[in-house]
């Protein structure tokens, strides 16, 4: 097995769930502490407003399935009394002074997501060490989080592969298993460990990694998926695509196993193929912009009769361009 493919480098992430099925990896997410109170503060606001008689429903804010445009009445209360309506009003004030207290309390709870979110955008800027520092004080606030583990993991990673330093490269490694300690099936964790471990010349330590993880957890698609784009990458095709049919037939609603099965199958030529499978991943996640703009580029291709670049009919011995793009990317974020 050649030790020469090169595997980009996961990026750093906000979020702190890690299913297949999560938004943008770099998109900041509300505490749901603060979408939770939020909400109560719109009921109570609402009740208000029924009792002023005045709907506190928009024209069109809710819908049902069908997208009709008759909405359900809103019930009204109507007060027989002036005492009722000075009621109304002190529950109404007492409740949002107190509900405003606890949520900025759970605001404050969770500022380990501030850094966080800093934290990726410098990485996606290339200030590497910045980013480390600020990823560095998040892990002080919250060093039971998995999240924080994988970024300092990765932005080690990142700085050690570019200064070829041994160092860091041992700092990300021992990062990476402390995230997979914290969350054994943490997905970007299991991708970055092992794609340090073919960087560093041990490629067999990270098929082992993968094949123990889907022995592990075996009705866990995602560590199929995985393992299927570790085999793409050293040009094993067809086991790459018997892992992706099982990840499929277990989950198939995944979003990562469609688009992993759409990178197959340009990587083979069948561009048409690609396509649709890059699709069906987007009808599962839409918050895939990279997916967009591969479709987009190979239906120019399509329509031009380009070959494809990466196709081993074409390049002989080419493994195939990892990442989401045929050129090396600055934010890579997946093999």
């Amino acid at each position: 097995m050649s030790e020469t493919t090169q595997v980009p480098i996961p990026s750093p992430k906000v979020e702190q769930s890690f299913t297949a099925s999560q938004g943008l990896p770099n998109r900041f997410k509300p505490p749901t502490q603060f979408v939770l109170l939020s909400r109560i503060l719109f009921v109570i606001h609402a009740f208000e407003q029924v009792e002023m008689g005045d709907s506190p429903i928009p024209d069109g804010a809710i819908r049902s399935t069908t997208c009709s445009k008759q909405q359900a009445p809103f019930p009204r209360y109507n007060p027989q009394s002036d005492g009722v309506i000075l009621i109304f009003k002190a529950i109404h004030l007492s409740t949002t002074v107190l509900v405003w207290a606890l949520l900025m309390g759970s605001v404050g709870c969770r500022s380990s997501m501030g850094p966080n979110g800093t934290g990726v955008s410098l990485f996606q800027q290339g200030r590497y060490a910045e980013a480390l520092q600020v990823f560095q004080q998040a892990k002080q606030v919250d060093p039971a989080n998995p999240d924080v583990h994988y970024n300092l993991a990765s932005t080690y990673h990142r700085l050690g592969a570019n200064a070829k330093d041994a160092k860091m490269m041992e700092t990300a490694e021992a990062l990476y298993n402390q995230c997979l300690d914290l969350s054994p099936n943490h997905v970007d964790c299991h991708r970055g460990l092992a794609v340090l471990l073919v960087d560093t010349g041990r490629s067999d330590r990270a098929f082992a990694l993968l094949k123990n993880w889907t022995q592990r957890s075996p009705t866990l698609s995602d560590a199929r998926v995985e393992l299927a784009r570790l085999h793409q990458e050293f040009n094993q095709s067809k086991v790459a695509e018997q892992y992706l049919d099982e990840a499929l037939a277990m989950d198939p609603r995944n979003p990562n196993a469609w688009a992993a099965k759409g990178k197959l199958r340009e990587n083979s030529g069948e561009l048409m193929q690609a396509v649709q499978n890059y699709q069906q991943s987007l009808a599962i996640n839409a918050s895939q912009p990279d997916l967009y703009q591969r479709i987009s580029a190979l239906n120019v291709r399509i329509a031009q009769g380009t070959p494809n670049p990466n196709s081993p009919s074409v390049i002989a011995g080419n493994a195939g361009a990892p990442g989401n793009n045929t050129s090396p990317s600055s934010e890579p974020k997946r093999y």
